[in-house]
C-alpha cells in the first residue's frame, strides 16, 4: 500500500541559510559556497530535494575590479570607457558628462573634488582657490559645437570656472578657464537668462589651459 513519505525537516545550520537548489538565492551579487546538507530521514536522493546551505560572502564586482581601490585616473579610464560602450551599443549616452569632465580636471590639474552636494564649486586648487566646472561632449563629432551652450551660473561662490570639452567618446579634448569677475558680466550680457552662456562667447574670453594633442 503506498505510504506517504516522512515530512521534509530543515536542519539546523549555523550562521546559514537554507534554500532549494531550484530556487534561486536572493542575492545575485553575492557570492555563494554551496554544500549538500544530510537528507531527512527517510529521504531518498530520488524522492526527495536536496536541501542546500548556503554561506554569504560580501558582495563584490563581477569583474573582480577592486573598485574601492581605484584610484582617480583609474575611475577616469573605467568610466569613459563604460560610457563610451554604452553610447556605441545602445545609442544613448549615460549621465556622466559632468562626472568625467570633473574626474579629467582634477587629474590633470592636481585639483581636489569639493564634497558632493557642495553649492557653487566643485573643487579646490592647490591654492585654495574654488573651481566650478563645467563639461560638455557631442554626440557625434570630434569637437564641441562652439554654438551650444555652457549654462547658467546659478551661484559665484567659485573663484573661476573650467570649461571641460570631450569628443563624442569622452575623450579629454581641451580645458578653458575664465575668472568669476569676467563671466558675471558676461552673464548679464545674456539676453535669455534661462539659457545661459554660450561656448563661444565663454571661449573668447577665456585662457586655455590644456589642449589634446590631436588638436
Amino acid at each position: 500500500m503506498w505510504q506517504p513519505l516522512p515530512r521534509q525537516r530543515s536542519l539546523p545550520l549555523r550562521r546559514t541559510r537554507i534554500f532549494r537548489t531550484t530556487q534561486r538565492p536572493p542575492n545575485s551579487q553575492s557570492e555563494f559556497v554551496q554544500r549538500r546538507a544530510p537528507l531527512v530521514p527517510g529521504e531518498t536522493s530520488s524522492t526527495a530535494a536536496y536541501a542546500t546551505a548556503v554561506e554569504t560572502k560580501p558582495p563584490r564586482s563581477a569583474s573582480g575590479v577592486d573598485f574601492d581601490g581605484l584610484t582617480k585616473a583609474e575611475w577616469l579610464s573605467h568610466l569613459t570607457e563604460l560610457a563610451s560602450a554604452h553610447k556605441r551599443i545602445f545609442g544613448r549616452t549615460l549621465a556622466l558628462t559632468d562626472e568625467l569632465g570633473e574626474l579629467h580636471a582634477c587629474t590633470l590639474l592636481g585639483l581636489n573634488r569639493a564634497t558632493a552636494g557642495m553649492t557653487g564649486y566643485d573643487a579646490v586648487d592647490s591654492d585654495g582657490r574654488k573651481v566650478q566646472i563645467k563639461s560638455r561632449s557631442p554626440r557625434v563629432l570630434d569637437h564641441v559645437n562652439p554654438v551650444g551652450r555652457v549654462g547658467r551660473f546659478h551661484s559665484w561662490d567659485f573663484d573661476y570656472a573650467l570649461l571641460v570639452l570631450m569628443d563624442s567618446e569622452y575623450r579629454l579634448d581641451a580645458i578653458w578657464r575664465a575668472d568669476r569677475a569676467d563671466l558675471e558680466a558676461l552673464q548679464a550680457k545674456v539676453k535669455n537668462p534661462k539659457v545661459g552662456v554660450g561656448v563661444s562667447a565663454f571661449l573668447r574670453m577665456a585662457k586655455r589651459v590644456y589642449r589634446d594633442q590631436k588638436g
